[in-house]
């Protein structure tokens, strides 16, 4: 599966596959919430500009290697 990284922040990263197509989310580790809104913000812009009603794309989250870190 082809796959081109698109955003990466220390929550995670978005990669586009062409094939499927979908924007695919690969989050990992322990993340505040605001690093998590940032990737899902800029997310969100990517999926919008990359697909439209007439052929919509797949949004696709692998949340295996998630944590949450309590708010200070």
């Amino acid at each position: 599966m082809q796959q081109s990284s698109l955003f990466t922040t220390a929550a995670g990263s978005a990669l586009w596959a062409p094939e499927i197509p979908g924007l695919m989310l690969r989050l990992q580790g322990d993340v505040s919430l605001d690093q998590y809104q940032l990737l899902l913000n800029h997310s969100l812009q990517m999926y919008t500009a990359r697909t439209h009603p007439a052929a919509p794309a797949h949004w696709i989250a692998d949340l295996r290697q998630l944590g949450a870190l309590a708010p200070a």
